[in-house]
């Protein structure tokens, strides 16, 4: 194996367990970015198929998760994602989503730009997505999609390239249908997840890799193989999730909380009494946990110790073009 940025044959290892599936998880120190080979041969059939019975946002649930569940439970957690395209909504512009879910995102930025169209191999969730909201979108693999000459002005995906088998390759189908100033907005984990780096549980590093995500990035990494496929990259935005409170649960605790709700939330403790300064004493403590909350999400951006990177990237005058 070796790296498909810099082709750096001589990788340390970071993981050899994963959360899910088997593999080792290769580093190149050159790129700062980790490596997976994937554990499936064809995506389409592993994303419709197999990807939603694994990973779910309740882990005690057994059952596969409905794309109306899967669109209740995320979409109040796209207000990071709206606040950074909010400057670049314009009716005059078209936008397509790659990897957009049950439309937890896209269905929010639809009346936004004049066209919007997404993609999304889970089959159940693109239809989901337009039966209910009438927006087009794809089954298919960016690649193996009939596009003759159409372009648009701007693509985003979300939590997506680290699941592409041929990040490169996809970078470059994605360059080919941006119009000539179009951009690229983009987010993925990071390597530098506050749980790896800062509170260093070591439990989180087998659930942090896993078999779905084949790419683990770095602001290096992430900006070398974007200068390489053709992009000039305008702005990388360091964002955290998980809360303070989602964080010492794992410090202490060893695994995840059940649910991702009361992680992705500001923290908010509903004490229960009978006595009114009881009552005036919780209110007191939640305020106090707000504040916390915000100040940590800002220590975390100011050292770039975020579990997300979100990348505006324009499509550039050099590289591998389409």
């Amino acid at each position: 194996m070796k790296c498909p940025i810099c082709g750096n044959e001589k990788l340390d290892i970071l993981a050899e367990k994963l959360r899910r599936g088997n593999g080792i998880v290769y580093y190149c120190s050159e790129c700062d970015y980790g490596m997976l080979k994937a554990g499936f041969e064809n995506a389409s059939e592993y994303y419709d198929k197999e990807y939603r019975k694994k990973f779910k946002d309740i882990l005690t649930e057994d059952e596969e998760e409905t794309p109306e569940e899967i669109y209740r439970m995320r979409y109040a957690y796209q207000k990071d994602r709206m606040g950074l395209l909010k400057d670049f909504f314009d009716k005059k512009k078209s936008f397509m989503e790659i990897g957009c879910s049950a439309g937890q995102f896209v269905s929010q930025v639809r009346d936004e730009f004049g066209d919007v169209e997404g993609i999304e191999l889970s089959r159940k969730c693109a239809e989901y997505v337009r039966n209910r909201w009438n927006i087009p979108v794809y089954s298919e693999e960016i690649s193996q999609i009939e596009w003759k000459d159409k372009k648009f002005d701007y693509i985003g995906f979300f939590q997506v390239l680290e699941h592409i088998q041929d990040p490169e390759q996809f970078l470059i189908e994605v360059h080919r249908r941006l119009e000539k100033e179009g951009k690229v907005f983009i987010e993925v984990p990071s390597l530098d997840d506050p749980l790896r780096k800062l509170w260093k549980v070591p439990e989180y590093e087998q659930f942090y890799y896993h078999e779905a995500h084949l790419s683990y990035f770095s602001e290096k990494s992430i900006g070398r193989l974007l200068k390489k496929c053709g992009y000039e990259v305008e702005k990388v935005y360091h964002i955290q999730d998980y809360n303070f409170l989602n964080h010492l649960y794992w410090y202490f605790n060893h695994g995840p909380q059940q649910t991702c709700s009361f992680g992705l939330n500001e923290p908010n403790i509903d004490f229960q009494s009978d006595q009114e300064r009881v009552l005036a004493a919780g209110d007191e403590v939640n305020e106090m946990l707000a504040d916390m909350h915000k100040r940590y999400f800002e220590i975390l951006s100011k050292y770039k110790l975020t579990s997300n990177m979100f990348i505006i990237a324009s499509k550039g005058k050099e590289g591998k073009k389409g």
